[in-house]
């Protein structure tokens, strides 16, 4: 995380991912802000963690890239731009 990132995470309020606005209590647990690492084994250190939301964050651990680039190959291949426009 960067000084600019940290900075736009405390104005914006809002997963960079999911444009979610982030909440507290466990009635809003998608969209509770969580400290992601980018690159796993390097750790929690400067420069390598993001204030994501927890619904981003579930998705990208159970996901490699190489996972998430076939998935969205495969929406955007078989669902047509109509019902992707449909999403919040």
């Amino acid at each position: 995380m960067t000084i600019k990132q940290w900075i736009e995470f405390i104005l914006d309020n809002k997963c960079p991912i999911l444009n979610l606005e982030f909440k507290s209590g466990l009635a809003n647990r998608d969209n509770l802000p969580t400290l992601d690492k980018l690159v796993p084994h390097k750790g929690y250190v400067w420069g390598n963690v993001q204030i994501i939301s927890f619904k981003a964050n579930a998705y990208k651990s159970n996901m490699s890239l190489k996972q998430i680039k076939k998935l969205y190959n495969y929406m955007k291949k078989n669902i047509s731009k109509t019902d992707l426009h449909k999403e919040k």
